[in-house]
């Protein structure tokens, strides 16, 4: 039960000092009380190991002060009677003196009663006896419980108040070397594992604590939470281990000292009662005075005095172990928390550059920002990352998506993967997904064409149009790109990168036409590449036309003559001659005619 009291107390303990989490305090080494206006100067400036030393120091002098100021003494007397723990001692002495009576022999008793060294022996027995009696021992253990629940309670605020103190150590602390940001986190993470601990009470209500000097708004946030309800955790774990403790060293002390302080009062009470005792009374000898004596108030006075005395010095190593366990739980909590963040805590720690942007980072970024820092730190050189922090471009990289941090590790450039970001927004994973990024650039792919090819969808479709031109892809961009993947999803390569050089080179209107021809079959990518055949002139045609048709014969039929035969002249160059020819005869008529009638005339 010891054991499962410790580890019930470590847990609790831990439990506590984890949800204060921030602060390791710089304190003077003799730990005297915290001032009023404290500003934690020597936290910020302080190593890790200087740190916990101060803030064990923090702890440990508020609860002492406070623990000093304790009236113990009342607590006991108060618990005592309240308790019962006088008719207790009473049972129990009277339970000794019986049974020890029915244990030694007549004439033991007998001298015990004539002799002062036989009754001393006697009384160690029937002491011995009652005071570790399982009846005394469970009331002492009882006692034990209130005496330490009201010890907490009466050291509520103090023990809140070296909580909130070693948060705010921890805070400055964490602040000045690695952001308040990442405090912040820790806090966080903390609040989040101890809450769930930290049960109120049993009516659900929260715990009310003294707001003495709880630095409440400098803490905020957690440090709130944990002030309120620290000192009920606090509480659960000194009263499990004084409890725990206190009545063995009760019994321990009484028994240890019976020989300088309730022996002689025994002895003493012996003494005189030999002038009244009778031979009668003497068959008990001496145990009717050692009943009354260890019955009697004094005794019991000396008994809770050694209570008292057991209370300060259990008290005081608990404190000691608490103080000690606090600084020592905050430290390995923070170790803890750093090793979780990766490089992150390392490199705000050396870094100026990365520390202020980190001061500016909300907590909730900080696990994002944590993969962009593993990128930097394993696949980039260490100039990038301060270049980066330098001119803005770390920044612009955390406002995008998270595929950003798989194009900046294949790409090792914080300013292409910005790029990307830009010409792609929230459909940065198309680029990787589809290693658009091992083609081509954002600078030659225009936001027209990308768009388009987000449409399209099909990778190797996509990787294959990177092949052609920027100005063809462009081009292809007024075809609708649904109706292009379903034609291009059953060519060929070579097919399509024709077909597409082809659309390149017609209107929109055209290209429409032929992406829709090709996907209702009424045309074919094979009877787009063979050439028509040539067709006539309309000249040609229409003399062609009169030479075929029927021509009107003579009255006599008569055959014409073999002759040579006719140039090969085009039709309409003979009908044209003809008809100069006959108009120049008609010409000559005329005139002929004429000068017949001028001849005739003279």
């Amino acid at each position: 039960m010891q054991m499962d009291l410790m580890r019930r107390l470590q847990i609790w303990t831990l439990a506590i000092l984890l949800a204060l989490l921030p602060g390791l305090a710089a304190r003077p080494a003799q730990a005297a009380p915290l001032v009023q206006g404290y500003t934690y100067e020597e936290c910020s400036r302080a190593d890790a190991a200087a740190v916990q030393a101060e803030m064990e120091a923090i702890a440990l002098g508020l609860l002492t002060t406070a623990s000093s100021g304790l009236d113990i003494d009342a607590l006991v007397a108060r618990h005592w009677n309240e308790l019962g723990a006088g008719a207790a001692l009473d049972r129990a002495v009277d339970d000794a003196v019986l049974h020890i009576q029915q244990q030694t022999g007549y004439w033991d008793r007998f001298v015990s009663g004539w002799s002062a060294t036989q009754a001393e022996a006697l009384a160690h027995q029937v002491a011995t006896e009652a005071f570790t009696s399982p009846a005394f021992q469970g009331k002492i253990e009882e006692l034990s419980a209130a005496l330490a629940a009201s010890l907490v309670a009466e050291m509520d605020a103090h023990a809140a108040r070296s909580a909130s103190s070693a948060l705010l150590c921890l805070q400055s602390y964490v602040g000045e070397r690695y952001s308040t940001t990442l405090y912040a986190a820790f806090a966080q993470r903390i609040d989040q594992d101890v809450t769930p601990a930290l049960a109120l009470d049993e009516t659900g209500a929260p715990l009310a604590v003294s707001p003495v000097d709880l630095h409440l708004k400098a803490l905020g946030g957690v440090g709130v939470i944990v002030a309120t309800q620290i000192t009920r955790k606090i509480a659960a774990s000194l009263t499990q281990k004084i409890a725990g403790r206190l009545a063995g060293k009760v019994a321990g002390r009484v028994l240890g000292r019976l020989g300088s302080s309730v022996i002689p009062y025994i002895g003493w009470a012996v003494g005189a009662g030999l002038i009244v005792w009778d031979l009668v009374e003497g068959s008990q000898g001496a145990l009717p005075q050692i009943r009354s004596a260890l019955q009697a108030e004094e005794v019991k006075q000396e008994v809770r005095s050694e209570i008292a005395a057991a209370v300060r010095e259990g008290l005081q190593g608990e404190i000691q172990g608490l103080a000690a366990t606090l600084a020592a739980a905050l430290v390995g909590e923070w170790q803890g928390f750093c090793a979780e963040q990766g490089e992150l805590c390392a490199l705000a720690a050396e870094n100026p550059l990365f520390r202020a942007y980190l001061a500016t980072t909300p907590v909730d970024h900080l696990a994002r920002l944590g993969r962009q820092v593993a990128v930097f730190e394993h696949d980039l050189e260490p100039e990038q990352l301060d270049a980066s922090l330098a001119d803005g471009t770390f920044g612009a990289l955390m406002a995008l998506p998270e595929a950003a941090l798989a194009l900046l590790a294949a790409t090792r450039s914080p300013q292409t993967t910005v790029a990307w970001g830009n010409l792609a927004g929230d459909h940065l994973d198309f680029v990787v997904s589809r290693d658009l990024y091992t083609v081509t650039t954002p600078q030659q792919l225009s936001s027209t064409a990308f768009w388009w090819l987000v449409a399209v969808e099909d990778n190797d479709i996509i990787h294959n149009l990177f092949t052609l031109e920027p100005a063809i892809l462009d081009a292809l961009t007024r075809v609708s790109a649904a109706d292009f993947h379903a034609v291009a999803a059953t060519l060929p390569a070579e097919d399509l990168v024709w077909l597409a050089q082809y659309l390149a080179g017609q209107s929109q209107a055209e290209a429409q036409a032929t992406v829709a021809q090709l996907m209702q079959g009424s045309a074919t990518i094979a009877a787009l590449q063979t050439p028509p055949a040539p067709q006539p002139s309309a000249a040609l045609a229409e003399g062609a036309a009169v030479e075929s048709a029927p021509q009107p014969s003579d009255a006599v039929d008569v055959a014409a003559p073999a002759g040579p035969p006719s140039p090969g002249y085009p039709d309409g160059v003979l009908a044209a001659a003809a008809m100069l020819l006959l108009f120049l005869l008609g010409w000559r008529v005329v005139v002929s005619l004429r000068g017949d009638s001028y001849g005739n005339s003279g």
